[in-house]
C-alpha cells in the first residue's frame, strides 16, 4: 500500500475483572496512513474548528487484526500513557483522534482490504 508508513498507537479500555475497573491498554499498529483535514465551521458570530483525522490500516500481510471500536483513541507516533487517564490523553497528545466510526473492509481483493478510522 502507498504512503502507509507512519506509527500509531492504539489506547483502548478493557474490563479487569479482578479489580471491577476499566484499564487503559496500547498496542502499536504500523504502516498506517494518517490524514489530517482541517475544518472551519461558520455559525452567527463564531467560527468553530474541528480537524477530521482519516486513519487507513492495511490487511495486507496481518495475521493479527486490530480490533479498533468507536470511543477508542488513536495517537500518531509512539505514546507513554503511564498514569494518564483518556482526557489527559488527548491534551498530552495533540496528533490524536477520537474514532467516530470504523469500516472494516475484509471481504475484497487482498490488495484491498483495510479498517478505516474517522474521528476528530
Amino acid at each position: 500500500m502507498l504512503d502507509c508508513t507512519e506509527l500509531v498507537t492504539h489506547v483502548h479500555k478493557v474490563y479487569d475483572a479482578n479489580t471491577r475497573q476499566n484499564k487503559i491498554v496500547t498496542a502499536l499498529i504500523e504502516n498506517v496512513s494518517w490524514f489530517r483535514e482541517e475544518r472551519c465551521v461558520q455559525s452567527d458570530k463564531q467560527i468553530s474548528t474541528a480537524d477530521i483525522v482519516k486513519v487507513r490500516i492495511p490487511l495486507i500481510k496481518r495475521d493479527d487484526v486490530p480490533q479498533i471500536a468507536k470511543g477508542d483513541i488513536l495517537i500518531h507516533g509512539k505514546a507513554e500513557i503511564e498514569g494518564l487517564t483518556l482526557g489527559e490523553l488527548r491534551n498530552e497528545y495533540p496528533d490524536s483522534m477520537e474514532v467516530q466510526s470504523v469500516t472494516y473492509n475484509t471481504h475484497s481483493n487482498s490488495y484491498s482490504r483495510h479498517i478505516r478510522c474517522s474521528g476528530i
